[in-house]
């Protein structure tokens, strides 16, 4: 498994502390990296330099809220996946993130137990479609390869 880019937005440096230290206790085998941001705003700048594979982004922030920095996530980088945190149980807030594709929604206060499980479920989604990906080029490096070789050959017989 390859090392996954992971960006915590929280506005709340205690909140977003406990995350990360739980992320980090959760990840004995160091597959993540773990990129911090307090706000919406300064997320959005890491998304952009960074392109981390995984976002978990809290709702209610100051600048630009989760819901915003979905959105803008999708739109530069589609492939990013997001989880979304939230103090409120607000349906709508759920459905929103669900709408905009979030890729799940966990409450405050997260437990351990659901942030393995979620953040398990979607490296795992993320770990298949790289090794599609692999697989993909390398199956068209191997036609390439094969064409060049056709080529040569008929090249000999000429």
């Amino acid at each position: 498994m390859s090392v996954l880019k992971l960006l915590i937005v929280e506005d709340e440096i205690y909140s977003r502390k406990s995350l990360v230290k739980q992320v980090q206790a959760l990840d004995a085998a160091k597959t993540m990296t773990i990129l911090e941001a307090a706000d919406g705003k300064a997320a959005l700048e890491l998304v952009k330099r960074d392109r981390p594979a995984l976002v978990l982004s809290d709702i209610q922030m100051p600048f630009m809220n989760g819901l915003e920095l979905l959105k803008e996530t999708r739109r530069l980088l589609p492939d990013t996946r997001v989880v979304m945190i939230s103090g409120y149980a607000e349906f709508e807030f759920a459905q929103q993130a669900l709408n905009l594709g979030a890729n799940g929604y966990l409450l405050k206060p997260v437990s351990s137990a659901q942030l393995l499980e979620t953040l398990g479920q979607v490296a795992e989604q993320i770990e298949q479609e790289q090794q599609q990906l692999r697989s993909a080029g390398a199956n068209s490096r191997s036609e390439r390869e094969e064409d060049v070789l056709r080529e040569h050959f008929l090249n000999d017989l000429l």
